[in-house]
């Protein structure tokens, strides 16, 4: 259940209905989000003051 690697572990979803979770796991009672949205995603060549303007618009 413990992987580091994003794209070989279980989502939180998947972990819930582990047995080792099925105990505290209640179908009726458990929120799920949207998938997140990475608005930096695929933004390799910014410059710092770019990072700096987007890493600010996160923290408010």
């Amino acid at each position: 259940m413990l992987v580091l690697d994003p794209d070989r572990r279980i989502t939180a979803a998947q972990a819930l209905c582990h047995p080792y979770l099925a105990l505290f796991h209640d179908d009726a009672d458990e929120p799920t989000s949207e998938l997140f949205f990475d608005p930096l995603e695929g933004r390799d060549n910014i410059t710092m003051d770019e990072w700096k303007g987007n890493l600010s618009s996160f923290s408010k």
